[in-house]
């Protein structure tokens, strides 16, 4: 079996829908141009957690896990066990359209 692990650093972002909250992170690469292709990733936290958008945290254990969806195709996201707040500063950008 498959097992993988993440840590470091990471931005929180948070969309609400029907009183639901939604997470991402932020993850980036660098393309061969020298210059960096942004892009995000679903994450869950453990139940009665609240983060708020744009946070920076340091994800201290973390694993990639996933959930079949109404159509039984497989969602992955990274489960965020366990995390420390770097800075909760909001930067003034607005929640991402997912």
């Amino acid at each position: 079996m498959l097992q993988s692990s993440f840590n470091g650093e990471a931005m929180v972002f948070v969309n609400e829908h029907n009183g639901r909250r939604f997470y991402k992170i932020g993850i980036s690469k660098k393309m061969q141009d020298g210059n960096y292709q942004n892009g995000y990733i679903d994450v869950q936290f453990k139940k009665d957690i609240i983060v708020e958008n744009k946070t920076k945290i340091n994800v201290k254990s973390a694993w990639l896990t996933f959930y079949m969806n109404k159509e039984n195709i497989t969602v992955p996201y990274i489960f965020i066990n366990e995390f420390e707040q770097l800075d909760n500063t909001q930067f003034g950008a607005e929640p991402l359209p997912f």
